[in-house]
C-alpha cells in the first residue's frame, strides 16, 4: 500500500497536489496539521480557494519520524526522529508562538520540539509522559492535544491532562474517564479561559483554566 499526502481544493473537489517521502514510501501519516510561518519569498497561487503561501505542514508517520513540507512550493523542509523508532506518532499540533510542534507518541510521551527551517533540524524542549501502559504490549491512544496560550491539554483514553507549554510542567490530571470522552474545546466565556469536555452518554463537564490548576465549575 502507497502512503501519500493529498491536498484537495474543496470548490472543485480536485486533487491539487499530492506528495511522498522518498525515504519511505509506505511509512503511514497517522497525524498532520498546518501552520502559519515567516517565508522569505511568495511562491502561491493567490488565486487558490486555500492560500498554501507561508503555510508549513507537519505530518506524523508510524515509524516515528515527523516531515515537513512546504505548502507553496511543494517541497520538502525536511524531517527529525521523535524517538528511536520504538514508537509512531499518534497526534501532532503545530504552535503559533514558535516555530515546532506537539507530538504525542503512542507510549504516553507528549514532546514539544523547536524546528529551524533554515539547519532543517529540530531541538527537543521537553517531553514528559501523561500515561504510562499497563505492558509493553499495550499502547496508549492520544485522542487529541491543543497548545492554547501558555497550556497544553491533551485527551486520552483514560486521562485529561493540562500541561505548561513552557517548561512541560504537569499542572493538573482528571482520570477516570474509562474511554466515555469523546472530545473537548477550550473556549474563553466571560474573558476567563475554558475547557468543555463532552463524551458518551451525555457526559458533559467544564473547567476553568488557570496556569497552576484547573477547578471544575459543573459536570
Amino acid at each position: 500500500m502507497q502512503i501519500k499526502i493529498v491536498f484537495w481544493e474543496l470548490g472543485s473537489g480536485e486533487a491539487i497536489w499530492k506528495g511522498r517521502r522518498i525515504r519511505d514510501l509506505h511509512d503511514g501519516c497517522t497525524s498532520l496539521c498546518i501552520s502559519k510561518i515567516t517565508i522569505k519569498e511568495a511562491h502561491g497561487d493567490a488565486g487558490m480557494f486555500f492560500e498554501c503561501d507561508g503555510r508549513v505542514l507537519w505530518c506524523g508517520h508510524v515509524s516515528g519520524t515527523v516531515s515537513v513540507w512546504d505548502c507553496s512550493t511543494r517541497l520538502s523542509l525536511g524531517e527529525f526522529a521523535t524517538n528511536e523508532g520504538k514508537f509512531q506518532v499518534e497526534k501532532i499540533e503545530a504552535l503559533r508562538t514558535i516555530d515546532g510542534v506537539i507530538v504525542g507518541l503512542n507510549n504516553g510521551n507528549i514532546i514539544l520540539f523547536s524546528y529551524d527551517f533554515n539547519q532543517r533540524t529540530a531541538k527537543k524542549v521537553w517531553e514528559v509522559n501523561v500515561e504510562k501502559p499497563e505492558n509493553e504490549d499495550v499502547t496508549i491512544n492520544i485522542k487529541k492535544i491543543k497548545a492554547y496560550k501558555n497550556s497544553v491539554i491533551v485527551l486520552t483514553d483514560n486521562y485529561l491532562v493540562s500541561l505548561d507549554l513552557r517548561t512541560g510542567y504537569l499542572i493538573d490530571t482528571f482520570v477516570g474517564y474509562d474511554e466515555s470522552v469523546s472530545d473537548f474545546s477550550v473556549n474563553e466565556m466571560d474573558n476567563i479561559s475554558k475547557v468543555v469536555v463532552v463524551g458518551k452518554r451525555g457526559f458533559l463537564s467544564m473547567f476553568r483554566l488557570d496556569e497552576e490548576t484547573w477547578n471544575t465549575e459543573q459536570s
